[in-house]
């Protein structure tokens, strides 16, 4: 196995190589237990280092290895696309720059990215500019699409402009996404209840009640419900 990555290993991790030759190039991060060796020696040489930055182990050029140092471990030098330079060229050539902390992972970044959106709604949504507040909202959800809060949050807005076919559809999702959010299911109920769907509307709003019993506005809902249902059941006889 000429290439061997190791990465977020806190606790002692050992790699054993059945001969000397056999060792290729070791990418580590993070990983201040990692140790290495052959079978015909029975040293083991640690190599590893706490930190961001990522490093590559690799054997020693002949003349290190005659002054007594049979690893050589650098930091990884990155090129165009992040591409590791270390993976070409002579093992244990001197690099006396500094190693580069590791970028951000990429679902991190979309967090990042998706709660600076979901803020930004929010303070559109106090300022009762809820079609600009929907416009953060959908940008957040692009960059996470399954969060259940911030498609409350949309459906909210529908509602506010008036849009129950858009809030409804965003309420049915987040219920699925998570059906122990109880904000889902009180968007699905009023959604429901803005389209004159009341004895739909009336499931959504218990399981609304029956995840969140200290919201006074769902027995409220639960009751306006009802009564439209017993409305519209007689209007119809």
């Amino acid at each position: 196995m000429g290439t061997l990555q190791v990465d977020e290993c806190v606790e002692p991790v050992t790699i054993v190589f059945a001969e000397r030759d056999h060792v290729g190039r070791i990418y580590h991060q993070n990983s201040p237990g990692l140790k290495l060796g052959w079978s015909a020696d029975d040293e083991l040489y640690g190599v590893g280092l706490a930190g961001a930055a990522q490093f590559c182990t690799a054997l020693s050029s002949e003349a290190r290895t005659r002054a007594g140092e049979p690893l050589v471990t650098e930091p990884v030098r990155r090129g165009e696309g992040e591409f590791p330079l270390n993976l070409t060229g002579t093992p244990g050539e001197a690099d006396n720059r500094e190693p580069d902390a590791e970028a951000a992972p990429e679902s991190d970044e979309r967090k990042r990215k998706a709660e600076e959106k979901r803020l930004a709604g929010n303070d559109m949504f106090r300022a009762n500019d809820f079609m600009q507040a929907a416009l953060q909202y959908t940008e957040a959800l692009g960059q996470i699409p399954d969060d259940c809060k911030i498609l409350a949050n949309r459906a909210q807005c529908w509602l506010k402009v008036g849009d129950h076919e858009k809030a409804l559809e965003d309420a049915c999702r987040c219920t699925e996404v998570d059906p122990t959010y109880p904000k889902g299911w009180f968007r699905k109920g009023m959604s429901l209840h803005a389209m004159k769907r009341y004895p739909e509307a009336i499931p959504a709003l218990l399981e609304a009640e029956k995840l969140e019993p200290s919201n006074k506005q769902i027995p409220e809902a639960i009751k306006m419900a009802q009564l439209m249902a017993r409305k519209q059941a007689s209007e119809k006889r």
